[in-house]
């Protein structure tokens, strides 16, 4: 069950468009994988953020299969975010 945070976040994000929040998810994902890694770093953490707090949300109501599906999107996030780090640091 939602924290009382949650609960009034997501009661506003269901007052935007239907296609805000994968608009701002896919503008993130572009530019963490196409921007410099001074940009790229944080945009893909404000995206891990997003992803992780909707699947933690999600996650009482997800079945076995739901629950891999949404850790490999974090598992996979996560890891290119470390390799843009790695770049911008000069690994």
């Amino acid at each position: 069950m939602p924290g009382t945070t949650s609960k009034l976040l997501l009661a506003r994000l269901n007052t935007l468009p239907r296609l805000t929040v994968p608009a701002v998810a896919l503008f993130l994902l572009l530019v963490g994988l196409m921007a410099r890694p001074l940009f790229a770093v944080p945009s893909l953490a404000l995206l891990i953020a997003l992803v992780g707090w909707l699947a933690s949300l999600a996650w009482s109501q997800s079945d076995l299969r739901g629950r891999a599906v949404r850790l490999a999107v974090l598992v996979i996030l996560v890891a290119v975010a470390l390799v843009r780090l790695l770049e911008g640091i000069g690994w």
